[in-house]
């Protein structure tokens, strides 16, 4: 054996430890990541809507239920406690989870109360966004009037089913709407409830 190989002897052991130990090392931190990762995350009561709930109003406890949920970091960006006298600023729906940034002042809009001529879509529900479409009372020497769109975007507050009980059987399934409307929506909206034509709904969801 030359003196060569008897001096490398010595390098090699030193990188066979090293190695020995830099792989120990990665172990142990690949074993901790995937602890760390399984470990399951802690739990924190959320406020969830129990209902469908409109832009604007002042939210009180009986519209939350509080559930249970591991949302990790993204929990920051939600409410487990409501503050008092919090509004609304978009609409929620029921199951929705209670963002921070959903409370604040709303755009102001004003209530237009409508009563379209058939029934509602499934999909029209509070806090859904609707087009209304116009069609004016025919008059003896006009032709049949062309559907008019009156206005876009208007959000749902409210919804009334009309007893047809009361009345005859022509209500059956219609409903009244409580929508929010901005202030150029107004004339063409009262406009149209006035004139006793044909008033349809249509979601723009």
């Amino acid at each position: 054996m030359n003196r060569r190989s008897r001096a490398n002897r010595p390098a090699l052991a030193i990188n066979r430890k090293w190695l020995l130990a830099l792989a120990i090392a990665l172990l142990a931190a690949a074993l901790a990541l995937l602890v760390s990762t399984n470990r399951p995350q802690p739990t924190v009561e959320y406020l969830v809507a129990k209902r469908d709930l409109p832009t604007g109003i002042t939210l009180d406890g009986s519209a939350f239920t509080a559930m249970p949920l591991a949302l990790g970091a993204a929990g920051k960006n939600y409410l487990a406690d409501l503050p008092t006298g919090a509004t609304l600023r978009m609409a929620m729906r029921a199951g929705d989870i209670l963002a921070v940034d959903n409370l604040g002042q709303s755009n102001q809009r004003f209530s237009v109360v409508l009563s379209p001529s058939q029934p509602l879509s499934s999909r029209v529900r509070v806090g859904s966004r609707i087009d209304v479409w116009f069609v004016a009372k025919a008059g003896q020497l006009t032709a049949v009037a062309a559907p008019i769109r009156v206005a876009t975007d208007l959000e749902v507050r409210s919804i009334v089913k009309l007893d047809a009980g009361l009345s005859s059987s022509l209500n059956a399934g219609l409903s009244k709407l409580e929508v929010a409307a901005n202030e150029a929506d107004l004339p063409a909206l009262m406009s149209a409830s006035a004139d006793a034509g044909f008033i349809s709904v249509v979601s723009s969801d």
